[in-house]
């Protein structure tokens, strides 16, 4: 008797903060089933004690990439084994996450459902467990106000459609992945988890957000050290700005002009507070987002083809939207 594919395998990106890696595990261990098994990239840059904690654990896999390769490209890697693998989904979670008691017969429900539904998200929780994270509650007020409603009135349904999610806890149809990619390597880390929706949406998949399904987040970077804190808000910058850009339903010229515009503002903000620091630094990573431009480009290109072949456009739409026009 041939053994069954995995119909669900979990892929954590890891990176030097072990206490929170091993209360992740815990939970899984605790709300799965046996047979679940779990992908960990290790992208630590020092010595940590997860090789030490994958002993503990004969259903996890401990990818060691000897250095940080980004959020994006670590998931991008584990996704890549879980297919090989057999799964039929996988489920990303940051280190610093722990899931809640009947997550995963809860986040497979949209799937069963609807053929269309290629990704899934829990509600965000606060890492005690205690509420519903505030920044959670503002982002899906403007993308589904029914979703509050309902859960006010305590008659949730099984899903509701939203057109982002966070990366941070999320349930992903492996056949979509082998069509179309997972997460944009462009990304070092943030907004690789919006630019997938925004292909998604794209491609005429449907996203949703499953409030049975809970899981709990303690946001770990919030504790990190100032110059850390500033290196993720240059990150958040940069990849801000690849996401703009790489919008193939506005011309490039357009997502130029007014990235320029909200520089220069920053530019004259400095000035005017004499930061030279300031100035140097974002200069610096203004340079890194240049030497990037020409990816960019090929990554938009990337996108268009995934569109036109999605649609079938006629050649003579195909032709005007490589060259940035609007589709």
């Amino acid at each position: 008797m041939t053994k069954s594919p995995v119909r669900f395998i979990f892929v954590i990106p890891f990176y030097n903060q072990d206490e929170y890696i091993k209360e992740c595990l815990k939970s899984i261990e605790i709300n799965s089933h046996e047979d679940i098994k779990i992908i960990v990239i290790n992208n630590s840059d020092r010595q940590t004690d997860i090789n030490q904690i994958y002993k503990e654990y004969k259903n996890m896999t401990i990818i060691n990439t000897n250095k940080n390769l980004g959020f994006s490209m670590a998931c991008n890697l584990g996704a890549k084994i879980a297919i090989q693998r057999g799964a039929e989904y996988i489920i990303c979670l940051n280190q610093d996450t722990i899931i809640c008691e009947r997550f995963l017969s809860e986040i497979i429900k949209p799937f069963m459902e609807k053929e269309d539904i290629v990704l899934a998200a829990p509600i965000h929780y606060t890492y005690d467990g205690r509420s519903i994270e505030p920044i959670f509650i503002r982002w899906y007020l403007t993308q589904c106000p029914d979703l509050i409603v309902d859960a006010l009135d305590c008659k949730l349904k099984t899903f509701y459609e939203v057109e982002y999610i966070s990366g941070a806890c999320f349930a992903i149809k492996t056949e979509f992945i082998k069509k179309y990619g997972f997460f944009d390597p462009i990304y070092f880390m943030y907004s690789e988890d919006e630019d997938l929706c925004r292909r998604v949406r794209y491609l005429g998949y449907r996203i949703v957000i499953v409030p049975r399904a809970k899981f709990r987040h303690y946001h770990s970077h919030t504790q990190a050290d100032e110059k850390d804190k500033r290196r993720i808000r240059l990150w958040r910058r940069n990849s801000t700005a690849i996401f703009l850009l790489k919008n193939i339903r506005e011309p490039i010229w357009k997502a130029m002009a007014r990235l320029i515009y909200n520089y220069l503002i920053d530019y004259v903000s400095y000035i005017m507070r004499f930061r030279i620091g300031s100035i140097l630094i974002n200069m610096w990573w203004d340079m890194k987002l240049i030497y990037l431009f020409p990816k960019i480009l090929k990554s938009r290109k990337n996108e268009l083809r995934y569109i036109n072949s999605k649609l079938d456009f006629p050649r003579e739409e195909k032709k005007c939207g490589s060259k940035g026009g609007i589709l």
